[in-house]
């Protein structure tokens, strides 16, 4: 593609993730020439690993057989010894009106008595010396299959330690040139969206960046950001009370009866809980159809056939021609027009738009093919998404991102079979490009967007800070949360930070953690029991109060690869923040918790982690 362009996402996806596929080979290949990784070596010992992972399997089987064994012979004695039992329990009450009888019992219960503890010890030590022989069998296995893959942990030690952050997002970037995805969502990019695209930053206390992949798409900035959110819910709280009544009757002899009645009475009381839950959502900005604003949901079932599309259409066109009359009649300065292609009017349904023009402009009849082609395909997602666009900013919001692995963490690929690391480590970075690529393809399959490259942006003030807050609020989320919970914390945390300061190459941030301390009450509701008496319920629920906790972190992107920060960063590290303090790295990015750093230490830090 000379272009670099996507003339059709949905019919050249296949081509590039298969690009995305050879590329991630490609690396995965170099890194293991870069350790000098002993590739045949790993093989036949990871061969000899599964071969005794295959014997200890047969040998805990065996062990569990000679165990199950056991028990059946267990009860099979303690069966013929309460016969025994029982036999001697008959023989005992008919003996004096059937002594005959009686003494038959006798012997009978005598003969399964002695039999069933005679067999219980004579066979007992036995079956315990075979469990205890095959349990050997077990552990001697077992040694061997920890010895193999103890070796081949070695022998994979050097490539799992080149694994490195980002590095599904620069393999993607250099197989599709299209897509350009950064190493972390930097400070200039974060103020290109905000100052000249009017993206609005999150400063939500309820809401805390957990990771963001930002990236350009022919010079248009998106990110892709997963966020967690507390909101607060009147959670139903239920309680119960046992209540017991008598009442009296009359039978047609006179006779007076009492009857006891019981009953559980329930009630439900509703208070304020906190709610928590991650979202995950694409922002990409773009200055074509800059007045234009609309939005759209999922139309389209996923399975659905021609008749059911045909159907589909035939109903919300109706619906359409309704939306046109009365959008003409109400002055509306933005009146809906139809579009005339009446599937895509239907399914992509943005019926809400403001700028006719525009959205013409916008959806040109190629790009309304190429989305109809997204919104009918079954593969891999179909119509899941949501799409909002305000003005120069265009939201997308699909089901599979929400649940969609995008950490890209480095322990992710480690591992001591290099096939199976290997296969791992592909399908990775296939499924990266997958999730990423079908947020994306709504906005690939405008051709404007891709045409429109964007004018030189000339910043006339310094940055503020060094890291983009999102950046700031992601490695802060990254840090355990005993550590930043505040006392009394019984629910989540939401992490906000706020810049203290800038100090050089570092930025001073203060984490604000957010949670709710919990009180034990309850409520007394009055329920009507079948005794025609009211009676007070308890019903015991929750009293959640705000508590928070200030903690300070210092940031520096440090630009570092994993693999150099781990052999010769830490020590340093340690040196010059001293022993014992809490230190984070993530996605090339450094922290740690302590009190402002100081320009001496900022100027120290910042030399340790870029020589």
């Amino acid at each position: 593609m000379k272009d670099k362009s996507i003339l059709d996402p949905v019919d050249m996806y296949p081509s590039l993730r298969d690009k995305v596929i050879e590329h991630a080979k490609e690396v995965f290949d170099n890194l293991v020439k870069e350790a000098g990784s002993d590739i045949e070596g790993n093989r036949a010992t990871c061969k000899a690993y599964y071969a005794e992972m295959d014997s200890l399997t047969a040998a805990e089987n065996f062990k569990s057989g000679k165990i199950r064994k056991k028990g059946w012979f267990i009860a099979l004695c303690a069966f013929m010894m309460i016969i025994g039992l029982i036999g001697l329990i008959i023989g005992l009450t008919i003996v004096e009106a059937y002594v005959g009888y009686a003494v038959l019992a006798f012997c009978l219960a005598g003969a399964f008595f002695i039999g069933g503890l005679v067999l219980l010890i004579s066979f007992l030590k036995k079956f315990n010396l075979a469990i205890k022989h095959a349990q050997d069998i077990v552990d001697a296995i077992s040694a061997k299959v920890k010895e193999l893959q103890s070796r081949a942990e070695s022998e994979m030690s050097g490539l799992n330690a080149l694994f490195d952050y980002g590095m599904p997002a620069k393999i993607i970037s250099e197989a599709v040139p299209l897509l350009q995805l950064d190493q972390n969502f930097d400070v200039e990019k974060f103020t290109y969206m905000v100052e000249k695209y009017g993206m609005v930053p999150n400063l939500d206390e309820h809401t805390s960046c957990y990771f963001v992949q930002s990236g350009s798409i022919v010079g248009n900035p998106f990110l892709v950001q997963r966020v967690y959110e507390q909101t607060m819910e009147n959670r139903a709280y239920t309680g119960s009370l046992t209540i017991t009544w008598t009442t009296t009757t009359r039978d047609s002899n006179g006779h007076t009866h009492t009857h006891v009645h019981t009953q559980t009475l329930t009630a439900t009381s509703y208070h304020p809980a906190p709610n928590y839950q991650f979202r995950t959502y694409l922002l990409y900005a773009n200055e074509a159809a800059p007045s234009l604003s609309f939005s759209r949901d999922p139309q389209v079932n996923l399975g659905s056939d021609d008749k059911d599309l045909a159907k589909q259409v035939k109903k919300a066109m109706k619906e359409a021609v309704k939306w046109e009359r009365k959008s003409l009649m109400d002055n509306d300065p933005h009146d809906f027009t139809r579009m005339i292609n009446d599937d895509f009017e239907a399914l992509f349904h943005a019926w809400d738009r403001d700028n006719e023009t525009e959205f013409r402009l916008l959806y040109t009849p190629l790009a309304q093919e190429n989305t109809l082609e997204i919104l009918k395909s079954n593969a891999p997602y179909g119509d899941d998404f949501s799409f909002v666009k305000k003005k120069m900013i265009n939201i997308i919001a699909s089901k599979h991102a929400q649940t969609s692995d995008l950490y890209a963490e480095p322990e992710k690929f480690i591992g001591f079979d290099i096939d199976k690391m290997k296969d791992n480590f592909v399908n990775y970075v296939s499924y990266f490009f997958q999730s990423i690529y079908w947020d994306l393809a709504p906005l690939i399959a405008i051709p404007l967007y891709q045409q429109h490259k964007p004018r030189e942006y000339i910043y006339n003030h310094p940055y503020k800070s060094n890291v983009s807050y999102y950046e700031h609020e992601s490695l802060a989320n990254s840090i355990p949360d005993e550590v930043l919970k505040p006392d009394d914390c019984i629910t989540s945390i939401i992490n906000k930070t706020r810049l203290k300061s800038k100090k050089g190459e570092v930025d001073n941030v203060v984490i604000t953690s957010h949670g709710f301390s919990g009180t034990s009450k309850c409520d007394y509701v009055s329920v009507l029991g079948g005794d025609g008496h009211h009676h007070m319920v308890p019903v015991p629920w929750i009293q959640y109060d705000e508590v928070e906790k200030e903690t300070s972190l210092s940031i520096l992107n440090s630009n570092v690869s994993r693999s150099k920060f781990n052999k010769e960063v830490k020590g340093n590290v340690s040196k010059i923040i001293g022993e014992g303090t809490d230190y984070v790295f993530s996605r090339r990015i450094f922290g740690f918790l302590g009190g402002e750093v100081n320009n001496d230490v900022a100027s120290l830090l910042y030399k340790s982690l870029n020589d």
